[in-house]
């Protein structure tokens, strides 16, 4: 309905009336007027029916001559096939750079298609057709390989789109490096070695490798030979591979072992494999370490090698580990397993650590669990430190540590660390600890072991640091045969470190005095050693010379005394005609021996000598280097012998 005011639109003239301030009733018409209005509409409906289809025709049609390229703003949308964007290649035949392409509005032109190479137009190679852009490339050289392909629409919306790859070889940006030593010596035993230790480091497949190997050729027998032809005997003393990336690597040969227990002796040198890898996580990593083979460990005097094989994964957050697990398996069916896991906090000022381990023999299936914690804190100027070890009496006591006695019905290790500074730079260490075994009380005896420490230093003005220390140790036995047994000892010491002021010039000195005495309190023999430490440097003509002096004397539960000393010179270094460097070493050294009840000395010996090094540079990275010692000994006992001790040797050294 209309209103006041408002415009209409004629459907019949297409003209605008307006309409009166009052709307009228319209005027009877005609019969034959209704007809002709009639007639009028039907035209007017057909009109309106004609132009909606010629407008979705158009539509549906863009290809159609009516279609409009200007009403496409939209450039068109370029996907990359191949390669990846970022992708590393290792060595390929061939690379087909392939692009697909799509437009929603007037079609994609690919006459307009381009695509450059580092910057080098390669379009006139390049395939194109209306949805996709091929170009096959061989032949590449190892390097970075920028990409750049762009193409228009039939409107002249234009899209570009770039990416890059890496190109590397199997064997990239390999080094090859090491040194030889070649050693002839004539006396005192006549041999000849050569010593290569070799380096190769590089790229492969992606991986950065380390190969490392120890070589020595050599006409003196000594242990089992990789390969031996006449005389000669080669040996491969050590070798070993790393592969590493990014986070990731793989080692082989002759490796550390990955796990260092507190309470089990696992061995750290290892000839095997190992694998790690790296995570990262939020807050912290987790650290991944597998490995298998031989670990070598001291047991005793000697060194037992055993199978093996572990697992240890960290967590840490920062630059410390938070939680550390651990297994590992020794020895195979006569050997043992070892689990451990283990972790450090810190709660206000208290430092804790702890570890957990638990251990099993395979073969008498006996196993028992170990306790270490340790905790620090600081009171003023005093730091504090508590430690306790404790391990079960089943626990395995071939792995267990020296210190504590396993398989003694259990045992306990506590002790108290301090540590205050006094100011002034001076300062006082106090430690105490307790060792004792037999805690299930299943052992006839209870072996127990008190041990105290205290050490102090005082820096004075002067720059001279004076020190004083002294230890008690106190073995004894309860219960059994043996009750009341023990041993005490003790060690006392002073020591002074700074620089003596000599006619003007400064030099740096120190010297030392310590005493040790030991009473065992069954047989009541005593033993003891005191020892008088000098040294200082000296600086004449610009040589550097480190005279030392030693002085020291022993006794030993027989009651023989022993009394040694030993002067060291230092060497002089000078230079000689043709190039020539020469440095000359001086040292005498002496002992005597007093029986128990005796004045005088039933053995003395002697001897004084010099060694004198020649050596010269040749070609660009060698030194050839003459060595050759000269001493005068002499012995008395029941006889009196002397004589002359000479060694000689040649060397060449080269660095590649």
């Amino acid at each position: 309905m209309g209103r006041t005011g408002d415009s209409l639109l004629s459907p019949a003239g297409g003209t605008r009336v307006r309409t009166g301030a009052t709307r009228q009733a319209p005027k009877p018409t005609e019969p034959s007027d209704k007809a002709a209005h009639r007639a009028d509409a039907s035209a007017y409906l057909l009109c309106v029916l004609a132009c909606l289809l010629v407008t979705g025709i158009l539509v549906m049609s863009p290809d159609c001559a009516l279609a409009d390229d200007s009403a496409d703003i939209l450039p068109p949308v370029i996907s990359i096939v191949s390669p990846d964007p970022g992708a590393d290649l290792y060595s390929p035949l061939s690379i087909t750079i392939e692009v697909e392409y799509t437009d929603l509005g007037s079609g994609v032109d690919p006459a307009t298609a381009y695509l450059f190479v580092n910057e080098a137009d390669a379009t006139s190679e390049m395939v194109a057709s209306e949805e996709r852009a091929v170009l096959t490339l061989t032949g590449l050289r190892q390097g970075t390989y920028a990409v750049r392909f762009g193409v228009s629409d039939n409107a002249g919306n234009r899209s570009e789109i770039t990416w890059s790859f890496e190109v590397h070889g199997v064997f990239e940006e390999f080094g090859f490096s090491g040194t030889s030593d070649l050693r002839l010596d004539w006396k005192p035993v006549k041999k000849a070695t050569e010593t290569l230790d070799l380096a190769l480091t590089g790229t492969l497949m992606g991986f950065a490798v380390e190969a490392r190997s120890k070589l020595r050729v050599t006409d003196y027998p000594g242990g089992k030979p990789l390969l031996s032809t006449g005389e000669l005997n080669l040996y491969l003393d050590k070798w070993s591979v790393v592969l590493s990336r990014a986070s990731g690597s793989l080692s082989f040969g002759h490796v550390q072992a990955p796990v260092a227990l507190e309470l089990a002796a696992v061995g750290p040198q290892m000839m095997g494999a190992t694998g790690r890898a790296k995570l990262s996580l939020a807050g912290g990593g987790v650290d991944i370490q597998a490995f298998t083979g031989r670990i070598a460990r001291s047991t005793g005097f000697g060194i037992s090698v055993m199978d093996a094989v572990g697992a240890l994964v960290e967590y840490g957050a920062g630059r410390q580990t938070a939680i550390r697990a651990a297994y590992v398996s020794l020895g195979g069916s006569s050997g043992y397993d070892v689990a451990s896991i283990s972790g450090q906090g810190i709660l206000k000022s208290v430092v804790a650590v702890a570890e957990v381990t638990y251990a099993q023999a395979h073969s008498p299936g006996t196993s028992g669990f170990g306790l270490a914690t340790h905790l620090d804190t600081v009171f003023g100027r005093t730091h504090v430190g508590m430690d306790v070890q404790l391990i079960e009496e089943s626990f395995p006591s071939a792995i267990a540590p020296s210190w504590l006695t396993a398989g003694s019905g259990g045992a306990v290790g506590a002790s108290i660390r301090t540590t205050t500074s006094l100011g002034s730079g001076s300062s006082l260490r106090v430690d105490g600890a307790l060792v004792r075994d037999n805690l299930a009380g299943s052992k006839p005896s209870t072996s127990q072991q008190i041990n105290a420490l205290i050490s102090y230093r005082h820096r004075m003005a002067s720059g001279w640091t004076l020190g004083a220390d002294h230890g008690y140790q106190h073995k004894t036995t309860i219960g059994g045969s043996g009750s009341g047994a023990g041993s005490t000892s003790r060690s006392y010491g002073v020591s002074a470190d700074g620089r003596l002021s000599i006619a003007g010039a400064s030099l740096p000195a120190k010297g030392s005095i310590t005493a040790t005495d030991s009473i065992d309190a069954s047989t009541l023999k005593q033993t003891g050693s005191q020892a008088l430490s000098l040294s200082m440097t000296v600086r004449i003509g610009g040589q550097r010379l480190t005279p030392a002096l030693t002085l020291k004397r022993t006794l030993d539960a027989s009651g023989t005394a022993s009394w040694s000393a030993e002067l060291k010179l230092g060497s002089i270094d000078f230079s000689l005609p043709f190039d020539i460097k020469a440095a000359v070493s001086f040292s005498a050294k002496g002992t005597a021996r007093v029986p128990a009840g005796a004045y005088t000395p039933d053995k003395t010996t002697a001897q004084a000598g010099a060694q004198i090094s020649l050596s010269r540079q040749v070609f660009r990275n060698s030194t050839v280097r003459l060595d050759v010692g000269i001493s005068r000994w002499s012995n008395t006992d029941a006889t009196s012998t002397s004589g002359w001790d000479q060694s000689i040797g040649l060397s060449l050294s080269t660095r590649f």
